[in-house]
């Protein structure tokens, strides 16, 4: 087989942008987790959020830092039922742009990510890339970006309230 690109320039283009690293920006961790997704369905919130309530039922009460935008009415209303209701530590964050997110990054111990599909999952190969746990679905997609440190069934608050102790060491 004869090969056409020989005489061609190829160019690779990086998936994340050149700044984003761990050395960028100063680590200061203050959230247990980070969850930068938009509110669609496949994202799992409500299951997040339902584990979260689980271990509030149990006097544990983790950190966690959520991306959502603020015209995701929604979903904003969801969270802060679950977040007043069972006095969960939940920070939101609207309209992180993607060059910024290494500094949310660098506040957190962990990522979760509790899709049920992704195409790619970026956000799994940005905690890698800056060394941060991951807890996500025993799913091909993830095994296709990473290495979770965690793994939990996303269909079930359980199991992801099992994974996040797990984690916690509890």
């Amino acid at each position: 087989i004869q090969n056409h690109f020989s005489n061609k320039k190829v160019t690779v283009y990086p998936f994340l942008y050149d700044d984003m690293n761990e050395k960028t920006y100063s680590k200061n961790l203050i959230y247990d987790f980070i969850y930068p997704a938009n509110y669609y369905f496949h994202k799992n919130h409500l299951n997040l959020l339902k584990s979260f309530k689980i271990l509030s039922l149990e006097n544990i009460y983790p950190s966690l830092l959520l991306t959502v935008s603020y015209y995701d009415h929604k979903l904003l209303d969801l969270i802060n039922y679950y977040k007043n209701k069972y006095s969960l530590k939940i920070t939101i964050l609207n309209e992180v742009q993607p060059n910024q997110i290494g500094k949310y990054y660098n506040k957190c111990k962990a990522l979760i990510f509790p899709s049920k599909f992704e195409s790619f999952g970026m956000p799994l190969l940005e905690a890698n890339k800056f060394n941060l746990k991951i807890l996500a679905p025993e799913f091909d997609y993830v095994r296709d970006v990473c290495d979770p440190d965690y793994t939990f069934d996303p269909n079930s608050p359980i199991s992801i309230s099992r994974s996040i102790k797990r984690y916690l060491k509890i």
